[in-house]
């Protein structure tokens, strides 16, 4: 399908909306960001929803405002947080800019790439491939990097391939920062059911950086491994879930599902860590789908990644990437109806 113009950019540029199709199930994506802007599935009863958030005018995906919730976008060049926006490579400390309120860098720092135009590689009725360059230096991180992400929608199911290289020793962490709502937009999601496969999650401190352990979730409000009821777990963590969990390599990674209109949203990944969040800072001057307005768990993310901060704990899985290697990731979300 033809792309159309999502919004305007500066010096006559533009970010494109691309449009992919697969029975009932369509998914929209943009170039800017490479951001997943709509996933339009069937519920129980037939209607067609729109189970992603967004915003309420294209032009506000441009730009980084403070708090900005990352929208649908693939986020790098590193995903979630490096304490203090420092680490040590190969005996050479690096500085990345302290983004999350002036304390540690956050996705990779400000305009990073969830806040860049892509180049378009291919395009097709159910795929879409974007690439973009990250040079050396960019935002303090080593390097000159190169990314491609594919995007493959088949049988309900959204296929993300990453594939990075590099010239330069340096870290690496993507994903996509997708906002799921299986109800209604501008609705909390408490009554949602939430499973993930992972026996074991990272603590963290009051500004979400990890101590370092990796904790049994057995016994705590973060064992998820059977359904629980989003409700259910606010009784324990008021403030919802920020948390890396640790995955035990089950087919589905996690997956939430709502009674009220018999969604499900299954992911699975090769990465080691999935950061379920359910939404707590998104605020209410924030607009989602349908100019509705949001709420605190309003939406809720599986961001399939390493663990956050990860050069800094020798003891989680490496994110270094050298010269000659490959990155690669498989991350996939699927859509269907349980009676």
């Amino acid at each position: 399908m033809t792309p159309v113009t999502f919004f305007s950019l500066p010096k006559g540029a533009c970010a494109r909306l691309f449009t992919l199709i697969d029975g009932d199930t369509t998914v929209r994506i943009s170039d800017f960001g490479a951001a997943l802007i709509e996933f339009y599935v069937r519920d129980r009863d037939g209607k067609s929803r729109n189970i992603l958030l967004g915003r309420q005018k294209n032009a506000d995906y441009q730009g980084m405002p403070v708090g900005d919730p990352y929208f649908g976008a693939t986020v790098g060049r590193f995903a979630n947080r490096i304490c203090k926006g420092t680490f040590s490579l190969d005996a050479k400390t690096y500085h990345v800019p302290c983004n999350d309120h002036g304390i540690h860098a956050l996705h990779g720092g400000p305009n990073a790439l969830s806040f860049r135009l892509w180049t378009l590689v291919s395009s097709s009725p159910n795929s879409l491939v974007l690439e973009i360059e990250s040079p050396n230096g960019d935002n303090g991180f080593p390097g000159a990097l190169s990314l491609r992400v594919s995007f493959c929608l088949s049988e309900g199911r959204l296929t993300i391939e990453y594939r990075a290289t590099c010239n330069a020793p340096t870290v690496v962490n993507f994903t996509n920062h997708a906002y799921f709502n299986l109800e209604e937009s501008g609705t909390s999601v408490d009554q949602h059911l939430f499973r993930i496969a992972a026996d074991s999650y990272t603590p963290v401190d009051d500004k979400l950086i990890p101590d370092g352990r990796i904790v049994p979730v057995e016994g705590t409000a973060y064992d998820l491994r059977t359904p629980v009821r989003f409700a259910d777990s606010l009784k324990e963590l008021p403030r919802g879930f920020d948390t890396n969990f640790v995955l035990n390599g089950e087919p589905v990674a996690a997956e939430a599902f709502s009674p009220a209109t018999g969604i499900v949203l299954e992911c699975t990944t090769t990465e080691p860590g999935l950061q379920f969040y359910s939404g707590y800072f998104l605020e209410e001057s924030l607009i989602g789908r349908n100019r509705k307005p949001m709420c605190p768990f309003g939406g809720f993310c599986f961001e399939a990644q390493h663990f956050p901060d990860s050069p800094n704990h020798p003891n989680f899985p490496s994110t270094r990437l050298a010269p000659g290697e490959i990155y690669t990731q498989t991350t996939s979300y699927r859509a269907y109806v349980r009676d």
